[in-house]
């Protein structure tokens, strides 16, 4: 797929969230770093031609806060909330130095599982809420986004036919709704189908490519195509595309779609980091389906 050369200020601006420890603010205008920016930040650089050598201190940063036990928490302040753990296995993607940090995030991702149980007959969720896939932070269910990064981080680092990639992959299908598209991971309360949300949607149809037959999620992928028609949000679109783009079904305009997005950004309010790095990397592609020339410079 030939891709068209990116906004070069929207590029400078991501460069410029760079802090001197090597991690990324997660907006303009602030001085400590945060993961999931950083993560974003990189990954973004990466498949837009930033030489590796200007990222490894981004890296490096990610891999100073890596615990013990291989999660990658979001800050110092809540333990438990290890969900950047995926993004930063996707930074840290194809770089040899950080072989032992990547290896102990994938076992770390392996080994935990969100809170699950047999549901009951009287429960008026609509989901299975039985099959294992990723919380937000520990000791609580498993949810979309978390559960549909982390299949696509550990596919790439060779886990992808792992049961629990096998069994997250089921619990996404499970969690789409009746009429198409995703929400945050229910389906139906008390017999009312939820509203899809965008962003959940497009998450959740890059981690499901290649791991079911596309009349599975047609209606899903509709809802996205719908989506991008009409919203210009950083994040919606961002993902709409992502997802799309997954399923060799990128629209045609998406680059201008994306130019539009930028545009509506107002002086003084930027993007946040990781809105501008999806928008890059929804530019891009897709991060996760790349042949990975671009994590290997």
């Amino acid at each position: 797929m030939q891709v068209e050369t990116a906004p070069v200020e929207a590029l400078d601006a991501l460069r410029g969230r760079m802090l001197p420890g090597g991690g990324f603010a997660p907006s303009a205008g602030v001085s400590e770093a945060r993961p999931d920016a950083t993560a974003w930040a990189v990954i973004a650089l990466s498949l837009h031609g930033v030489e590796a050598n200007l990222l490894a201190p981004a890296r490096k940063s990610l891999a100073e806060v890596q615990r013990e036990d291989g999660s990658v928490p979001i800050g110092p302040g809540p333990p438990d909330a290890f969900w950047p753990t995926p993004l930063a296995l996707l930074a840290w993607h194809g770089r040899e130095e950080f072989a032992e940090a990547r290896g102990r995030a994938a076992a770390f991702l392996l080994e935990t599982t969100g809170l699950h149980f047999e549901k009951p007959k009287t429960s008026p969720m609509g989901h299975d809420t039985a099959l294992r896939g990723w919380p937000w932070t520990a000791g609580t269910h498993s949810w979309v986004e978390p559960t549909a990064l982390s299949v696509m981080a550990l596919t790439l680092e060779g886990h992808g036919k792992h049961e629990r990639c096998l069994e997250a992959a089921r619990l996404l299908v499970d969690r789409q709704l009746p009429g198409g598209g995703w929400n945050y991971g229910n389906t139906l309360v008390y017999g009312t189908e939820l509203r899809p949300l965008a962003q959940a949607t497009g998450v959740a149809a890059s981690a499901l490519a290649g791991r079911t037959e596309e009349a599975s999620v047609a209606d899903s992928l509709r809802y996205l195509e719908g989506e991008v028609e009409r919203t210009r949000t950083p994040l919606s679109l961002s993902w709409s595309l992502l997802g799309l783009t997954a399923w060799g079904r990128r629209p045609t305009g998406a680059a201008e779609m994306i130019r539009e997005s930028l545009g509506r950004q107002r002086p003084g309010a930027p993007y946040s980091t990781t809105n501008l790095a999806l928008l890059l990397a929804a530019w891009h592609g897709h991060p996760a389906r790349d042949s990975g020339r671009a994590y290997s410079r």
